[in-house]
């Protein structure tokens, strides 16, 4: 990475990082109207959204939000702790990588991109890795597309019907309320939603699903992390970083 310039603060943390702050209307070119800066904004987005839901589904426990599965109340099964959260999170983030597909393959196209790649930078690693993260959302973008529609940050109706109609019989669920002081419910915990998630996300996948669905996991959706982190880094060490530290 080049050398700072005065725009730039250096601290000493477990990395050392370097931040530069311009005028984001230069840095992105508001005046310019290309689609290439409009996408490199969507991208940014998407890519911190990314990583607040990778980092919410890792997290071994989140009091606040593991209302229906509290770490410590299964004490024979405690990596089920946090599991409704997990699978929330999940799901946003196969929504947010479905959008970063897009993105990246509307970016692949763009004239300007082009331009970009082709005035230098843009060889050995970066060209490899920016190529690769490119054929592999073109190889998986429909699976995605369509895990996305049925379970990826809103939960449709197509999804619920095909998970109540694809209950085994010795499927169970369970619903938990509060009560208030006079007696009246206050707070329901309906438990059995996550059967009714876990079916939908099924919905895709042939033959042994548990199977499946580990294989979807290693192979599409954490790959994919993968590729949008790699592509982010391409992009910033080859246009934004320099952009950033012009004044």
């Amino acid at each position: 990475m080049s050398e700072g310039g005065p725009n730039d603060s250096v601290s000493q943390q477990r990395l050392r990082t370097r931040s530069r702050t311009v005028v984001l209307r230069h840095a992105l070119n508001s005046g310019r109207k290309r689609r290439f800066d409009a996408l490199l904004a969507q991208l940014a987005v998407l890519y911190e959204d990314l990583r607040i839901e990778i980092l919410a589904v890792a997290e071994e426990s989140i009091s606040k939000l593991d209302v229906l599965d509290p770490q410590g109340e299964d004490l024979d099964h405690p990596e089920r702790a946090g599991a409704y959260r997990r699978h929330y999170f999940l799901r946003r983030s196969i929504g947010t990588l479905c959008e970063i597909a897009t993105a990246i393959g509307h970016l692949d196209s763009d004239p300007d991109f082009q331009l970009i790649r082709a005035t230098g930078g843009f060889e050995g690693f970066a060209k490899q890795t920016w190529d690769g993260a490119v054929e592999f959302f073109r190889t998986n973008e429909s699976l995605i597309k369509k895990i996305r529609n049925d379970v990826g940050g809103h939960f449709g109706e197509t999804a619920a019907r095909h998970a109540i109609e694809s209950f085994d019989s010795d499927t169970v669920g369970s619903i938990e309320v509060v009560f208030d002081q006079d007696g009246d419910p206050s707070d329901p915990r309906l438990h059995f939603a996550k059967s009714v998630v876990a079916a939908a996300i099924f919905r895709h996948l042939p033959g042994d699903q548990e199977e499946q669905f580990k294989q979807l996991m290693s192979e599409v959706i954490i790959k994919g992390y993968q590729q949008a982190r790699d592509c982010v880094q391409v992009l910033t060490g080859i246009y934004l970083w320099p952009r950033f530290g012009r004044s």
